[in-house]
C-alpha cells in the first residue's frame, strides 16, 4: 500500500522519542531521491531514512546499509554543510496530511545557533525533501521545481517555502457530534458515488485502502453506492470511521505486514486489517521496523535482478565473441582440411609428370586407392607439371601447419565456451546478492569484466583482508546423507578438490554446465533412492534444470581429477555411471 497519512502518524509517533534532543552525527544521498541521516539519540547510533521517489516517499528508521556514490550530490552536500551537528529539537506531522518535518537548531558560520526545518513531503510525483532556513526561505530541495513545472510554488534555493496546497476535505477527527456531522456530510456528497470513493476523496486522512477497510468493518460493499446505504449501515459506517481516527488520537497502532504464501512480504499497514483476516500476516513491534523490512525486502530483490542482468550481459558478450570466433575458425579447419586432396594431387602429379602435357588447366589421374576412379586436378597453365606439383605438396604443408593449430586454438576456444556456459548456469540458479557478488569475482580474476573502482577517498582493500564466504547449499537426502552442492564454480573446485572425501561420491550432469554434487558417505554405501535423490537435484542445478530425462554421472571423487590449467570447475573423471533422472528443486531442511 501506499504509505499513507496513518502510516506516516505512527511512524511520526515513534519517532518523537527518538529524535527530540537527538544530534546528526553524519548525512549520505545513496540515491537522487534519498537520504539517510545518521544521528545519535536517546537510544544511541541510529539511521533515519528520507526518501522523495514517487512510488515509494516515507520516513522511518533503518537497519539496512546502502552504497553510496563515489561524489556525493550537490543536495548532500548542503545538507552537510548545515545539519551535520545540528540539534533536532522535534519531528512534527502536519495534521492530517502526509507532510513531516524536523526541527533544528543549526549553528552558523559565525557561531549563532538558528532553527531551521526539514520537510519531507510524501505526494506521490510531487514528493520532496525541503531545507528551510529561519527566514522561511529554501536553502535547497532534493527535487528543484520551477514555475514551469508547478503554477503554485517553486522550490529553488532562496525561494520562501509555501506548504503544499492545503486540503480540502473534511476533518471529522476532532468534532463534537461526529455522527451528525458525518451524515450531513454524507448527505451532501452524490448519490453514485461508491462508499470507498466517498471516504477516501471527501474525508481527511483517508486512503483507498483505509477506506475499503472502514467499509469492511461496518458490514458493507465498498463498490455499493452510497444510495445502498440505510440509517443503520450509515450508523455503522460513522462509528467505524471514528474508530480508525481513534487509533491516531490514541496512537493505538498495530504494525501488520501483509505476506505471499512464500512467506514474503506484500503489503503492510498501521493497523490489523480485517481485509486481511484471511491471510497471512505478520505483526511487528513497530511501525518503522516493519516498513523497513518490507522495503529492504524489495529493494534487495531489485538490487538482485539489476546485478544478475549486469552480470548476465557481461557474460553473454563474451560468449557472443567467442561463438563467432569458433565459427569461423570450424569454417578455417574445414578448409585445412583439404590437405589430404593436396597431398593426394601432389603424389599422382609427381608419378604422372611425364604424362602430363605442358600449359594444362586440368588433368584425369587414376587414383591410388580406388581402382577405375579418376581424379580431377586443376593446374595453373603458367607452370610446369613439375612446378604444380611442388605447389600442391606447399599447399598440403600449409594446411598441414595450419590445421594443427587451428585444432589447439579451436580445443581452447571450445572449453571456454564451456567455462563461460557453466557461469551463465552459475547466474541464472543465483539466488542471492552475495552468490552473484562471488560470480562477479571470479568473472573479473578471469578479466571477462573490470574491477570496480574503490570509492574515492575510501580505504585499499588490504591483500590480508578475508572475505566472509558463502558455504555450499546443504540438503540431507531422504536416508539421512548430507547433499553438498556448489553456488559457483570456485566454490565447485573447493567443493570436489578440498572438502569432499576420497570415497564420497561426486555427480554432474553429463556434458551440461551445472554444479558440483557431493554425497557425503562416510565410508557406508549409499542408497539408491539418495542417489537418485543427488542425481535429480544435479540436474536441477544445470543448464537442463527445465528439461527432463537428464543424464547425470556419478563417480567416487578419487576419481575426480583437475586438468593443470584449468579454468574453474573444469574437471575430468573416471570410472563413472549414468543416471537418468527428471531434475527436483530440493526442498529445505
Amino acid at each position: 500500500m501506499a504509505f499513507d497519512n496513518i502510516t506516516l502518524a505512527a511512524c511520526v509517533h515513534e519517532l518523537q522519542p527518538e529524535l527530540t534532543n537527538a544530534k546528526i552525527v553524519k548525512i549520505h544521498q545513496p540515491d537522487r531521491h534519498s537520504i539517510i541521516i545518521k544521528f545519535y539519540g536517546s537510544l544511541g547510533n541510529k539511521k533515519l531514512l528520507l526518501s522523495a521517489d514517487s512510488n515509494k516517499a516515507r520516513i522511518h528508521l533503518t537497519e539496512t546499509t546502502k552504497e553510496n556514490p563515489a561524489t556525493a550530490p550537490l543536495f548532500c552536500m548542503v545538507l552537510r554543510k548545515w545539519l551535520e551537528g545540528a540539534q533536532i529539537t522535534a519531528i512534527r506531522q502536519t495534521e492530517m496530511e502526509r507532510v513531516a518535518c524536523l526541527d533544528l537548531r543549526v549553528r552558523n558560520d559565525i557561531g549563532d545557533i538558528l532553527p531551521f526545518r526539514l520537510i519531507i513531503e510524501i505526494m506521490g510525483k510531487h514528493s520532496n525533501i525541503i531545507l528551510v532556513n529561519h527566514e522561511g526561505l529554501i536553502v535547497d530541495g532534493i527535487h528543484r521545481y520551477t514555475d514551469r513545472l508547478s503554477r503554485y510554488r517553486q522550490v529553488l534555493p532562496n525561494q520562501p517555502y509555501i506548504a503544499p496546497p492545503p486540503m480540502t476535505k473534511i476533518n471529522l477527527s476532532n468534532t463534537g457530534n461526529f455522527q451528525a456531522e458525518f451524515t450531513a456530510a454524507i448527505s451532501n456528497l452524490d448519490s453514485n458515488t461508491t462508499i470507498s470513493d466517498a471516504l477516501n476523496k471527501y474525508f481527511a486522512g483517508i486512503s483507498p485502502f483505509t477506506a475499503r477497510e472502514i467499509a469492511a468493518r461496518a458490514g458493507i460493499a465498498a463498490a455499493n453506492p452510497l444510495t445502498a446505504i440505510n440509517t443503520d449501515r450509515l450508523q455503522l459506517l460513522s462509528q467505524e470511521l471514528a474508530g480508525i481516527y481513534a487509533i491516531v488520537a490514541n496512537n493505538a497502532y498495530q504494525p501488520t505486514m501483509l505476506l505471499t504464501s512464500h512467506g514474503t512480504p506484500e503489503d503492510f499497514a498501521a493497523l490489523s486489517p480485517l481485509l486481511w483476516q484471511d491471510m497471512p500476516t505478520k505483526n511487528f513491534a513497530s511501525m518503522n521496523q516493519a516498513i523497513d523490512n518490507y522495503y529492504a525486502y524489495f529493494e534487495q530483490a531489485a538490487e538482485f535482478a539489476t546485478r544478475q542482468k549486469e552480470l548476465h550481459k557481461a557474460t553473454q558478450s563474451n560468449l557472443n565473441r567467442l561463438e563467432k570466433k569458433i565459427a569461423l575458425q570450424e569454417e578455417d579447419l574445414a578448409k585445412a582440411e583439404q590437405g589430404d586432396f593436396y597431398r593426394t594431387a601432389g603424389d599422382l602429379l609427381a608419378a604422372n609428370l611425364y604424362h602430363i602435357p605442358a600449359h594444362a588447366q586440368q588433368t584425369e589421374l587414376d587414383s591410388f586407392y580406388k581402382e577405375g576412379e579418376k581424379v580431377a586436378i586443376e593446374l595453373d597453365p603458367n607452370l610446369s607439371p613439375e612446378q604444380n606439383m611442388k605447389k600442391y605438396y606447399r599447399r598440403y604443408t600449409k594446411a598441414k601447419k595450419a590445421y594443427g593449430m587451428i585444432e589447439v586454438q579451436l580445443t581452447k576456444n571450445n572449453e571456454e565456451r564451456d567455462y563461460l556456459l557453466s557461469i551463465v548456469n552459475s547466474i541464472e540458479k543465483s539466488d542471492s546478492i552475495e552468490e552473484l557478488a562471488e560470480i562477479r569475482k571470479e568473472l573479473e580474476a578471469a578479466s571477462y569484466i573490470r574491477p570496480k573502482a574503490p570509492r574515492k577517498g575510501g580505504k585499499p582493500i588490504s591483500k590480508t583482508d578475508k572475505e566472509a564466504k558463502l558455504p555450499p547449499r546443504t540438503y540431507v537426502s531422504i536416508d539421512g546423507f548430507t547433499i553438498l552442492i556448489g553456488r559457483n564454480n570456485r566454490q565447485n573446485d573447493t567443493l570436489t578438490l578440498k572438502t569432499a572425501q576420497d570415497h564420497d561420491i561426486w555427480l554432474h550432469a553429463q556434458k551440461i554446465p551445472g554444479s558440483h554434487v557431493i554425497i557425503r558417505t562416510e565410508g557406508k554405501p549409499v542408497p539408491q533412492i539418495t542417489l537418485t535423490e543427488a542425481a535429480a537435484y544435479a540436474a536441477f542445478f544445470s543448464k537442463a534444470g527445465a528439461g527432463d530425462n537428464v543424464p547425470v554421472d556419478y563417480t567416487t571423487c578419487d576419481q575426480v581429477k583437475k586438468p593443470n590449467g584449468a579454468k574453474p570447475g573444469m574437471v575430468i573423471y573416471f570410472k563413472q555411471k549414468t543416471l537418468y533422472v527428471t531434475p527436483k528443486e530440493p526442498s529445505h531442511n
